[in-house]
């Protein structure tokens, strides 16, 4: 190439085309000039004439124009290899000869030039013996391959070639393997370039599953197996060669095959070590260079030593189709994400590509969505997850991330994944399991499967049959491998367990509703409660968010002060600060939204696809809504916070959702199962498994041992679920045994604090309660002052409940009963808001 312009330009066809020059990509236009460089690259440093360029072009199908439109992707070519080339200047990279176009590739500035020589290489150096240089070169070889030959790019010429090319790195692929066996094998040391006799048997077993027919492949599986001790999976492995063979070709496996399959049946000792190396293969030929006077508009044959050889006869149909084998990637649901299904990333089939062997070659999964934007606060959630990271436990396991609906489960897991995505180097799954979702079906546990062997390149025809079978080639595949897999939305432990990676090296994060508690207890994986934002983070989300969407009394940076007219009483001051009524109004949205972070998400948007409004008025309009929920309902089922909370609602047995309605009777600020007993007129011992599902499922939360809260937000959805479907006598009566409860708990208590009162006292005796109320009694007067400084709280919520539903006696008993104790521990400045979280 001309001096100064073209000499260290590179050139990649294992894959997707590219050219650079030093750190620089090149443009190479679109369409049909980029397949006319892909033509000349397979030929590279060789004349092509005009007339076979326009065959190899367009086939069968030469457009009227076709001589004038290969010049113009000669120049536009000539242009993008060589942009500092000055007017008529000659080329020094794609130059016109007598004999045709020649586009001029320095040594080592071809990938398939660099392949064919690292492969030549490595069975010159196994035919001498030194097996550890061909193992490398091998390496080196398979590493150049990124998928398909010019991937995305079509013609009659470059199909071809692609097919015959993929077939020889396949055979690359065979040759390495064997190579690699014999290092791993019985009475050889370890070669950590290489691995154990497991990783090549997981190795295999992805390639097996890949190339169902290439019968090399399966005695070489079937040879590992033997080898490390699994003489009966060797056997399994042999007669599933031959029913694929007998099902796909009608025909037996070759002599080899079944010589093999004999002999480890007689457990010959001899096939722990390998054969002595074949004689030295005729090197690799490259395209072969023009025929003189080619046939119009038909494609060239290749020289016939590219044929596939004998011995891999029975592949060649199946290489094509694998060479093309891509797949898609999925979404989520909610938080930020490109879709709201499960999905898949596309892989490359090829030989295995761990950090130490690259032999198989795929496209390395990246299928996180996007990171939430404008992600604030979980500092300190961000801190423990790192310190785990930290302690290496990222070598193996899983972290589970639970909370309540809305709580930010998925953004928390995805900015966490993208923010340690570069430890774990061979990639990123990931899949929604729809365990809560608008669909009410949770995804099947081997669709999920399938869709991570789908970024293996194994279609569903290639996969065993079976969800255990499915779910070791998983592991398999994962084994020896740095990823991390994030499982988002799942629905319970059996779903998730046969997703996770069975040896060190990945990681799974999972988040659900649901506590997971199988997972914890059996598998070791380490949970994380996503619990409600803080009040400065719920302030800081509302500010970036707004900020973000251009509203007014948005926290806008300081750099340019507004003038003195350009202030109004709600905006934000020139320095940043905020007047008084906005920081009211920001505390008081805070306070609407329960510090939940769809809640303050939908309530920011909706202001910002409406009119531009300040704090003060979107509080106004929190405040005047008819329905604490209303204003939660974004236009779609992921944006409406009933329908979010209702996911988790129809996943509960009747009985603990029946418990849930009546909660929203309960005044707050949080009860115990004993409490939830006589609210559902049930035995305390029937009424603590429907506790603990609640808990379990995040609908309430245990803030400390034994006493349970419940979401301003979920309480309002509760309250609207049994005004639905429960009767007016049945909620009166409901809360008339909840009022009950409280009012001789009480009673029994203040006895025992203070006792031989007369009946004239605050404390005479109350009426009795109704059936199925279990009050609480004290043993003793420490108890009994432990359970008033627990409850005091709620007490003083009841009364205030009972005089509004109209139970004026309850009140009154509660009031003077509370204020006993109150007035005994001197407590008396005491606010109860019971719609607070």
């Amino acid at each position: 190439m001309s001096e100064g312009h073209g000499e260290d330009v590179r050139f990649e066809v294992l894959g997707p085309l590219r050219a650079w020059r030093a750190r620089s990509t090149l443009t190479l236009g679109s369409g049909r000039q980029r397949v006319a460089l892909a033509v000349l690259l397979l030929h590279a440093n060789r004349p092509v004439s005009r007339d076979r360029l326009i065959d190899e072009l367009w086939g069968g199908r030469v457009p009227a124009y076709a001589v004038n439109l290969l010049q113009k992707h000669m120049s536009s070519l000539r242009a993008g290899l060589e942009p500092g080339r000055r007017g008529r200047a000659p080329s020094g990279a794609l130059a016109w000869t007598e004999a045709g176009y020649v586009l001029r590739v320095p040594s080592g500035g071809l990938d398939l030039e660099v392949f064919e020589r690292e492969v030549r290489r490595a069975r010159e150096a196994r035919c001498a013996g030194d097996l550890r240089l061909a193992s490398h070169a091998f390496h080196e070889a398979l590493r150049l391959w990124r998928g398909p030959v010019c991937d995305g790019l079509g013609s009659p010429f470059v199909d071809m070639v692609r097919d015959q090319l993929d077939e020889r790195r396949v055979g690359a692929i065979e040759d390495c393997m064997e190579v690699d066996l014999a290092l791993a094998g019985p009475g050889t040391p370890l070669d950590t370039a290489v691995g154990s006799q497991a990783d090549l048997v997981a190795e295999l077993r992805w390639l097996v599953a890949h190339h169902p027919l290439r019968e090399r492949l399966h005695g070489l599986l079937m040879l590992a197996l033997y080898r490390s001790g699994r003489q009966g999976e060797a056997l399994a492995a042999f007669h599933d060669a031959r029913r694929r063979l007998r099902e796909e070709l009608g025909v037996e496996p070759d002599a080899l095959l079944q010589g093999l399959h004999q002999r480890i049946l007689a457990a010959d000792p001899d096939l722990m070590t390998l054969p002595a190396p074949p004689s030295p293969p005729e090197a690799l030929p490259a395209v072969p260079p023009p025929r003189p006077t080619p046939a119009p508009h038909h494609p060239p044959r290749l020289d016939e030593a590219l044929k596939p050889s004998a011995g891999r006869r029975r592949a060649a149909a199946d290489s094509t189709a694998t060479s093309r084998t891509t797949a898609g990637s999925g979404g989520r649901e909610a938080n930020g994400t490109a879709t709201s299904g499960s999905g898949t990333g596309g892989a490359q089939a090829g030989a295995a590509g761990r950090g130490r062997r690259v032999a198989r070659q795929w496209l390395t999964p990246a299928q996180l969505p996007h990171d939430v934007p404008q992600f604030v606060g979980r500092e300190a959630e961000l801190q423990r997850l790192d310190a785990l990271l930290a302690d290496g436990h990222d070598r193996s396991g899983a972290v589970v991330l639970t909370g309540m609906a809305g709580v930010g489960k998925t953004a928390l897991a995805l900015h966490w994944a993208h923010r340690i995505r570069d430890r774990f180097p061979d990639g990123q799954l990931y899949v929604n399991l729809r365990g809560f979702g608008p669909a009410g079906t949770a995804m099947e546990t081997a669709e999920a499967i399938q869709g991570f062997l789908e970024a293996f390149a194994i279609k569903p025809d290639q996969a065993p049959a079976g969800l255990h079978a499915r779910a070791a080639l998983l592991r398999s595949l994962l084994a020896g491998r740095r990823m991390l897999i994030v499982l988002d939305n799942a629905l319970d432990a059996e779903q998730v367990r046969p997703l996770l990676p069975g040896a060190p090296g990945c990681l799974a994060v999972v988040t659900s509703r649901d506590r997971l508690t199988g997972l914890v207890a059996v598998e070791g994986a380490h949970a994380f409660v996503v619990d409600l934002l803080p009040k400065q983070a719920a302030r800081l989300l509302l500010t970036r968010r707004s900020s973000a969407t251009g509203r007014a009394g948005a926290d806008v940076p300081a750099a340019r002060p507004a003038r003195s007219s350009e202030r109004g009483p709600s905006r934000a001051d020139g320095d940043g600060r905020r007047s008084g009524g906005e920081e009211a109004a920001l505390d008081e949205i805070v306070a609407y939204c329960g510090r939940l972070p769809l809640a303050l998400s939908i309530a920011v948007a909706r202001t910002a696809t409406g009119p531009c409004l300040p704090f003060a008025a979107l509080a106004a309009e929190l405040r005047g809504a008819r329905s604490r929920l209303d204003p939660f309902d974004g236009g779609e089922q992921a944006t409406d916070v009933r329908a979010v909370f209702s996911w988790s609602y129809r996943r509960l047995t009747p009985p603990a959702a029946r418990l849930f309605r009546l909660l929203g009777l309960h005044p707050g600020p949080d009860f115990t199962p004993a409490a939830a007993a006589s609210l559902a007129g049930l035995p305390p011992q029937d009424a603590r498994p429907l506790v603990a599902e609640l808990a379990r499922t995040n609908m309430v939360s245990e803030r400390v041992p034994g006493r349970f809260a419940c979401h301003g937000l979920l309480r309002a959805y509760a309250c609207e679920l049994s005004d639905a479907q429960d009767s007016r006598d049945e909620r009166r009566t409901t809360l008339h045994r909840l009022l009950d409860h409280y009012l001789h708990s009480a009673h029994q208590a203040g006895r025992i604090l203070r006792p031989g009162r007369g009946t004239d006292d605050l404390h005479s005796d109350p009426r009795p309660a109704l059936p199925l109320v279990t009050p609480e009694s004290p043993a003793d007067r420490g108890e009994a002052r432990r359970w008033f400084t627990a409850e005091h709280l709620v007490l003083l919520a009841a009364a205030r409940r009972a005089a509004e539903a109209g139970f004026a006696t309850h009140a009154r008993q509660l009031a003077r009963t509370v204020a006993s104790f109150l007035d005994q521990r001197g407590i008396w400045r005491v606010q109860v808001d019971p719609a607070s979280p």
